[in-house]
């Protein structure tokens, strides 16, 4: 009986490490679906580009479709001094709920500009908000 005993211990030892390794391993792994929100992914102008001729809008396409509501999406541009160079006039594209514009002031001159952006996922209903910047080179 004794054999027996350290047998099913022995048993129930090497079951209660395959459930807790196996535990682990499933809370370990990144869950980045959950956490990818509607993040900028790419545009034009990029993050860092320095563009010889000034832009007429900003294209920027984010990782989720993003919530379609007054006041949960947008796109600002603002010149090295703060000032705002955009026409504020952000468009969300019902066709690519990913995909957002907004077009800038005419003649805009050399210097570094900063575009923020703000959305809520459609997928998580999270919201995410960052800045980026383009250079427009001197002539």
């Amino acid at each position: 009986m004794a054999a027996s005993a350290v047998s099913h211990r022995r048993l129930f030892g090497a079951l209660f490490i395959s459930v807790f390794v196996a535990l682990l391993a499933a809370t370990a792994r990144p869950q980045t679906a959950a956490l990818a929100h509607a993040k900028f992914d790419h545009g034009t102008p990029n993050p860092g580009d320095v563009l010889s001729t000034a832009p007429t809008m900003i294209d920027a396409y984010f990782a989720e479709d993003i919530v379609k509501q007054a006041g949960t999406y947008g796109l600002a541009v603002m010149d090295a001094s703060g000032n705002a160079v955009d026409n504020q006039d952000t468009v969300l594209d019902d066709s690519n709920r990913r995909h957002m514009t907004v077009t800038l002031q005419p003649n805009l001159g050399p210097g570094a500009y900063t575009v923020k952006w703000w959305t809520v996922s459609d997928e998580d209903g999270d919201a995410a908000s960052d800045t980026f910047t383009f250079t427009l080179a001197g002539s």
